[in-house]
Parts: C-alpha cells; sequence; structure tokens
C-alpha cells in the first residue's frame, strides 16, 4: 500500500502543489487502513504474485453502489489489471440489484478506464478539474448580493434547490445528491461533517430572497485549496448573477483562511463552464466518470417516441 500512497501523492502534487503532496502522505495511510476495516467499504486489491498491483475501493449508498477511489500502480497499468478490478466490482454490485453504479474519482495514475467501463455498459462522462488564483481580479469582486453562511435550519429549502436545479439535467445521471431531497440532506450532512475534506461553518453560503434560490457547498481539497462541490442556482432565478456572487462570496470567505486556490470539478459541455473560465478557472486535469443505471431506473425520464 506505501507504494499506492505515494504514487498518488507524486499525482496530488502535480495538480495542487507540494503542501498537497506532503498532506496526503501523512494521512493517507491511516485513512487506508480505516476504509479497509470499515464493514460498509468494499476493498478489492489485485496482485502480481505477493506484491499489489492495484486497488478500489467501493460503497453502498442504497440503491446505488459509488466507487470513489481506484489505483493501478504505473508497473501494471495496462496488463489487465483494471479490468480485474472493475469486473469484480461491477459484478459483485449487480448481483446484489443495485440501480445503479457511479465512478466519479479522480485518476492519480494513468490508467485506463473507459473500454473496462465500457465492456459492462457504462456511459463515460468527459469532465474536468479546473482551478483559479483566489487573488484573481474576477474572484475578488464583492459579490452584488449577500450570502450569508448555510444554517441548519436551511438544509431542506436547500435540499429543494439543489433538486430543482438538476431537474431534466444529464447531471442527474452522476450526482445521486440531486435526485431527490432525502439524497440531497444526505449530502448536505456529508458535507457539513467533513466527509469530503475540511469543513468549516462559512464554506457553504446560500443566496436567500424569500426563499432559498442558489447554494454553493465547498470544502479544502488540500491544504491552502478550496473546492467547491456544488454550485447551484433554482431555474426559476437563473440569469440574476447569482452564481457570480456565490463564488465570489466563496471566494472571499478561501482567501480570509488562508487559502490560496480554489477548485472545481465540471462537465465538459456544461454551459456553467463558461462562467467558470470567466471568473478566473483554467483547466487542470481532464477527468471521466463513469455511470451505469439499470433499465428503468435512470433518474432522468426516458425519451418518448414518436
Amino acid at each position: 500500500m506505501d507504494t499506492v500512497v505515494s504514487e498518488a501523492a507524486v499525482s496530488l502534487g502535480d495538480l495542487y502543489g507540494p503542501a498537497a503532496a506532503e498532506s496526503y502522505r501523512a494521512k493517507a495511510p491511516s485513512a487506508m487502513r480505516s476504509n479497509i476495516a470499515n464493514p460498509g467499504v468494499y476493498a478489492l486489491g489485485a496482485f502480481d504474485g505477493s506484491r499489489l498491483a492495484g486497488v478500489l475501493l467501493s460503497l453502498l449508498r442504497a440503491p446505488v453502489a459509488e466507487i470513489p477511489f481506484m489505483h493501478v500502480l504505473a508497473a501494471h497499468v495496462g496488463t489487465g489489471v483494471e479490468q480485474a478490478l472493475v469486473d469484480a466490482t461491477v459484478q459483485l454490485y449487480r448481483a446484489g440489484g443495485v440501480d445503479g453504479i457511479l465512478c466519479e474519482c479522480l485518476p492519480l495514475s494513468t490508467m485506463a478506464l473507459r473500454e473496462p467501463f465500457a465492456r459492462h455498459g457504462f456511459t463515460a462522462i468527459e469532465r474536468e478539474i479546473m482551478t483559479a488564483d483566489l487573488r484573481s481580479s474576477e474572484l475578488r469582486a464583492a459579490p452584488a448580493k449577500p450570502c450569508p453562511a448555510l444554517t441548519e435550519a436551511q438544509w431542506e429549502n436547500v435540499a429543494r434547490t439543489l433538486v430543482a436545479a438538476y431537474e431534466g439535467d444529464p447531471g442527474r445521471l452522476l450526482h445521486l445528491e440531486v435526485s431527490g431531497e432525502p439524497y440531497a440532506l444526505d449530502f448536505l450532512r456529508r458535507v457539513t461533517s467533513g466527509s469530503f475534506g475540511v469543513s468549516q461553518a462559512d464554506y457553504c453560503r446560500v443566496y436567500v430572497d424569500g426563499g432559498c434560490q442558489g447554494v454553493i457547498l465547498g470544502c479544502e481539497a488540500a491544504p491552502g485549496v478550496g473546492f467547491v462541490l456544488q454550485v447551484a442556482v433554482h431555474p426559476v432565478h437563473r440569469g440574476q448573477g447569482i452564481a457570480t456572487s456565490l463564488l465570489r462570496a466563496q471566494a472571499e470567505v478561501y482567501r480570509r483562511c488562508g487559502l490560496r486556490r480554489v477548485s472545481l470539478g465540471v462537465t465538459s459541455n456544461n454551459p456553467a463552464r463558461r462562467l467558470y473560465a470567466r471568473m478566473g478557472f483554467v483547466t487542470a486535469r481532464p477527468v471521466e466518470a463513469y455511470v451505469w443505471w439499470r433499465p428503468g431506473c435512470s433518474p432522468l425520464p426516458e425519451r418518448g417516441g414518436g
């Protein structure tokens, strides 16, 4: 496992800087052991003799299985390890009757996953990690609208906004948290409890004018780097500068906390990407996510014939 941590740390350092690599080397071994020991996590290893060649961690968040981490060691990339890990994981969850399987893990090696997932009927979704300097002029500008910190009393309204923002949007195929209010509420609990990264009370903010019209949810991806997990604006209130104000308010909070950069993930054909580019974000790394839904279980309505 030491080699997995070492390789992943180098890749993370390339993305977020040396401090991110150092932090990962220090924290990842205990986190890995904790995840592997967790009965709710399915930890799968591929071996070359007695040596570890790759690892995949997954979990069931009923009725969907998620794959948040996968790494194939550089010496074994392209040797069939990717396929073996994907095959075993997919077969396990499909046999268990899950509605869907989602894989959105940050690639920290050169492993090629499109073909292994394609063999099981998964759809590949092209995404990218974008980053910006928190001192950029667009992010330093004052928000045009007040965006106070999210309170727990607002969670139900925020959950409804998250679901409404993705109504009919292809992004629902990948983001379970926007498929219904119970999932959105669970997502809010996990974000604010630090499940995705270091969280502070100010890292989640809302725009409220008679009701929750927009929300931004964040955490810390690495030392000195903030991460935006979600920016969502209710469809009725789009085009009013709410997303821009939320991003600027979040950037102000991150700067106040001593962070230097901010990062986010976005689907490449999402119109929001143009907003992020205007705000100073640039593509740091292309990534792919993979989704499979059992027929009749997709969170998107099926298109009718005609």
